[in-house]
């Protein structure tokens, strides 16, 4: 049995409810505590056709709410940035998820045995992108991760399909670039001529050092090959003093140091038998 306080404890809690939503017109009007006073215009829900709308904030009365759930900061006393909070206990996992006729097509989660945040596209591809406006016309994606292969396309995902783990599609011009501290020529703002580009021009494929600096090649995790800031490229296979750079029958370089000795002396010959005939000319 409920004493006569916890009824009357009730009775108020239910004539609090009932004082707090009103009808005004075709909308609903819901009073929030602030402080020590209520406001009818911090909770706002609007009654359409088809669908409720909410609203949480405050807005101007006659305010059509542009979807089902709008949230307006304008009441929160220091903006932080932030608008939208979800918790759960630490031992739980947390999710978001986004269904279309009872069939999900998404969600957002984070497991309780670790840290990671999750963005998962339940039933095709997941798609980036940037300067959408609606969903009227066709919405451009800028990147898009392919079920079930998981490549990565980088460009006008929608008129083409990636063919490889990482496939960059644009126009004529499409380059990879990598700067660093280093390379950059303006503090924090790296610009196109820094740094190192791969990519191609038109059909010409380029590897551009753009930096006064060497390129090297490595294989096995040591340097084979540079080409210095100069133009001049060093083999270190080649490494030899004096020496003749030469290919075999299988296109193979090789060098042979005994070849210029040998050169030497022909060269030797020469003078001396063109010395000769012009001693029998005079």
């Amino acid at each position: 049995m409920a004493t006569k306080k916890q009824q009357l404890k009730k009775v108020l809690a239910i004539g609090l409810l009932a004082a707090a939503f009103t009808i005004e017109g075709n909308q609903w009007a819901c009073a929030q505590f602030q402080g020590i006073t209520f406001s009818t215009n911090s909770w706002r829900t609007q009654a359409f056709p088809q669908v409720g709308r909410v609203g949480i904030g405050q807005f101007p009365n006659g305010t059509n709410l542009p979807s089902v759930l709008t949230i307006n900061a304008n009441l929160i006393p220091s903006p932080t940035g932030e608008t939208f909070r979800t918790d759960a206990p630490a031992g739980f996992n947390t999710q978001w998820r986004l269904l279309r006729g009872g069939a999900e097509m998404g969600r957002i989660f984070s497991f309780s045995t670790d840290n990671n945040f999750h963005i998962n596209s339940s039933s095709g591809d997941l798609l980036f992108h940037a300067s959408i406006t609606g969903l009227g016309a066709p919405a451009r994606a800028i990147m898009r991760i392919y079920q079930p292969t998981r490549f990565v396309g980088i460009g006008p995902v929608d008129v083409f399909t990636a063919r490889s783990e990482l496939h960059i599609h644009d126009t004529t011009t499409t380059y990879l670039q990598f700067t660093n501290t280093t390379t950059q020529s303006a503090p924090n703002d790296p610009q196109l001529s820094d740094g190192f580009i791969v990519g191609i021009n038109s059909t010409t494929a380029e590897l551009r050092q753009q930096e006064d600096a060497d390129m090297n090649f490595y294989t096995n995790n040591n340097e084979r090959m540079k080409i210095t800031s100069e133009g001049e490229i060093q083999i270190n296979s080649l490494q030899c003093p004096k020496c003749f750079v030469m290919t075999d029958e299988t296109g193979k370089f090789y060098t042979e140091e005994n070849k210029i000795a040998e050169l030497e002396n022909r060269i030797l010959e020469l003078e001396n038998k063109l010395i000769a005939l012009l001693a029998q000319v005079k």
